[in-house]
This record gives C-alpha cells, structure tokens and sequence, in this order.
C-alpha cells in the first residue's frame, strides 16, 4: 500500500444533518421500494432508529399491517455541547410497516417480557431467500431480533414522528 495523499470522501454525518436540518421537529421517512434507492434509504432509516426504545407489549398488527411505538433519539439534529455533556432531543414515533406475512421473535438470552424494553442497534432489508415474492426486515438488539417478512408488491415502511423533539435535558413539569 502506497502512502500519499489522503483520500478525500463524503462527510456522510454532515450531509445527513445538512438533509435533515439542525433544527428539531417531527420527521416522516418512507422506505423508496422499487427503486435504485432502496438500500441508502434502509441506511438511513436505520439511522434514525438506532438506539430507538419500544417493549413488545406496544407493538400493534392488525389486517397485515404492524405498528410499533417507539422512542427515538434524534440523532439527525446532531448533538450540541452544553457544560461539557451533550444534549440530545428525543421524541415519540412510530414505525410502521404494511404487507406484512409473518413476525417472528428470535431471543439469545432470556425471552424479553411484554413490558420490557428493548433497544435497537440494527434494520437490515434483504429480499428473501425462500419466497422470491417477499422482503425481510430484520429489528435486532442486544441478546433479540425480530423477523418481518413482507409481501413484496405492497410493502410499505415508514418511520413517523408523533411529537417534535425535545430534549433530554427538558423535564417535563408537572401539573397544578
């Protein structure tokens, strides 16, 4: 390997903040399915719910379609520094997804009780080996992961924001 000069890349943490902008409020991102822009968008949908927190007992499927109510840190607005610790807004969304064939729960450890919450680290797309016809979706964390396959013509995810972000610094007061 030859040294030299260094490569130069993309800043791809600034260019998701200059898309999303650095200012708090509440966000709708949709899943481009039979597009060239699937993959990035799966990365940036993974983006955003990195570190998102739900427990099982929220999660909603009815009719083919499953909603699951989470907490996201909103890592697109970036994180301030304030006294030397820092800030970052959260807010209350929900991810869902349409066209969906089967769920299934996958535990390493001790099976995670309804009311437990579970964070997530990763979302990865891939069309599925066994029907040609369909997408997974995989949702996984520490010691668990959950498997969606969806119906490939009508498959439908998106992330969206119930609330504006706040900060993890705001304490909500308390009425009267």
């Amino acid at each position: 390997m030859q040294k030299g000069k260094p490569i130069i890349q993309p800043d791809f943490q600034s260019i998701f903040f200059d898309y999303f902008g650095s200012k708090p409020r509440r966000h709708r991102y949709e899943l481009r399915f039979g597009t060239s822009n699937l993959h990035h968008d799966v990365i940036f949908l993974g983006s955003l719910i990195h570190d998102a927190r739900f427990t099982r007992g929220g999660i909603q499927l009815r009719k083919g379609k499953i909603k699951i109510p989470i907490e996201r840190d909103t890592w697109e607005v970036g994180t301030l520094v304030r006294e030397n610790a820092p800030e970052l807004h959260y807010c209350k969304s929900e991810l869902t997804l349409s066209s969906v064939k089967s769920v299934e729960w996958r535990f390493s450890g001790t099976v995670a009780a309804e009311n437990d919450e579970l964070w997530i680290g990763d979302l990865t797309l891939t069309k599925s080996i066994q029907r040609q016809d369909c997408y997974e979706i995989m949702l996984s964390g520490r010691e668990w992961e959950v498997l969606i396959v969806l119906e490939e013509d009508n498959a439908s995810v998106m992330l969206h924001d119930k609330e504006t972000p706040i900060s993890h610094a705001t304490v909500p007061k308390a009425n009267g």
